[in-house]
């Protein structure tokens, strides 16, 4: 880790230097090439300079040795102008010289060679002044772009001082930043290192938890088979119970259709009882309900026993199911649908419950009819304590009409 971090602080060393360095050289090229201009226009004050300082019209004597030609060209090649100088003639001389003896040859008959040389001097002078033109327009335009050039130096120069002093900011601040990044690579590794060794903690503490675990799942199969075979054993004797339940319900039902009929029975028999006259056998017949009634009450606890016996077997169930729901996620299932089977068989006891209730309100209603008659009994008994004298005869044949009605009820 510490090659690799010395070898990143090279690296960004040799970059920024690499940086500086080109930033440094492209501004020396810039000032070099602002230097040659300078020369440049140094050169072209000095012609000025010359120029203001000599006589620009000076020509040579008939214009012999003056060529406009090696002019340009001596300014196109050397950067100098070459003048054919003559201190004792200039421009204006000539020019009137010019014309004086123009009339002179005239007047004189010089030959026509000499004539054609003086039109071509003339012609020559005036090619002089609109090249002077010319070069003065190139010396306002090469002024010109000597002074944005040289502002353009003052720029460069001032930029070139901006990245020397960047550079070594840069400088400083790289070899601060290397010292910094020394610092936290060893912080780092230092760090590295106390994660080494947490995860060699961890990893003793995975292996450890693997064995741990292995052994926990095989302790929870060998549960799941225990659990199992509970579930099994206790499904059989869900299921025997259900079928003992089931077969006491169907007795229950029977027992109470049998006990409908009776009272279906009784309920005729006491509608005969209230077309007989006689005491004695509304009497017989109260008493007969009465024990009827003591019977059905009887028998109406015992399902009452009964199905409270029933509730504690499936109070018993419900607890045999919890206990299986804890031990398996099917087992909980199906004691889900055992306890919905119960909740069905305590709505079909309730319907008992409610045709139980019903069947003692009948036995309400005939408990009175039976006390209503009994009134009736009486009232008959007064009327015929006063009527004994007048209807003796009427007793006799009453007594046959009741001996045949005992007759026909017994049968």
């Amino acid at each position: 880790m510490e090659l690799c971090g010395s070898g990143i602080n090279k690296e960004h060393q040799m970059c920024s230097k690499t940086f500086g360095y080109e930033r440094i050289k492209d501004l020396s090229e810039n000032v070099f090439r602002l230097k040659k201009i300078s020369r440049w226009r140094l050169m072209w004050r000095k012609i000025m300079m010359g120029m203001k300082h000599k006589k620009k019209d000076q020509v040579l004597d008939h214009c012999f040795r003056y060529d406009p030609f090696t002019y340009s060209q001596n300014f196109e090649n050397d950067g100098t102008i070459a003048y054919h100088e003559d201190p004792d003639v200039s421009s204006k001389s000539f020019s009137a010289r010019f014309v004086s003896s123009s009339k002179v040859f005239t007047s004189s008959n010089i030959p026509t060679e000499q004539i054609c040389m003086y039109t071509m001097a003339n012609k020559s002078i005036e090619s002089q002044s609109e090249l002077k033109k010319r070069t003065y327009g190139y010396l306002s335009e090469l002024n010109t772009r000597i002074s944005t050039l040289e502002g353009e130096e003052k720029s460069y120069t001032q930029k070139l001082d901006d990245v020397s002093k960047d550079y070594s900011a840069l400088k400083l601040t790289s070899e601060t930043q290397a010292a910094a990044n020394a610092e936290v690579i060893s912080r780092k590794e230092e760090e590295i290192q106390q994660m080494k060794e947490k995860l060699d903690h961890v990893l003793k503490n995975v292996n450890e938890s693997k064995d741990k675990v292995a052994e926990l799942t095989e302790k929870n199969r060998r549960l799941e088979e225990d659990a199992g075979y509970k579930v099994s054993v206790i499904r059989g004797e869900f299921d025997e119970a259900k079928e003992r339940y089931e077969e006491k319900l169907a007795e229950e039902r029977r027992n109470s259709e049998v006990l409908a009929k009776e009272l279906a029975v009784e309920k005729d028999l006491l509608k005969k009882a209230r077309d007989e006259l006689e005491v004695e056998e509304a009497v017989k017949s109260l008493d007969e309900m009465n024990k009827n009634t003591s019977t059905l009450t009887k028998e109406l606890e015992k399902m009452n026993t009964h199905v409270s016996s029933l509730e504690d077997e499936k109070e018993v169930l419900q607890r045999t199911l919890e206990e299986a729901n804890k031990a398996s996620k099917e087992a909980k299932e199906n004691m889900e649908g055992a306890y919905s089977f119960l909740m069905s068989l305590r709505k079909e006891r309730g319907v008992i419950e409610k045709k139980v209730k019903k069947l003692e309100e009948d036995l309400g209603s005939a408990k009175g009819e039976i006390l209503r008659m009994r009134s009736q009994s009486k009232s008959v008994k007064a009327v015929n304590s006063t009527e004994d004298e007048e209807k003796s005869d009427d007793k006799v044949t009453a007594k046959k009409v009741v001996r045949r009605r005992k007759s026909s009820t017994n049968s």
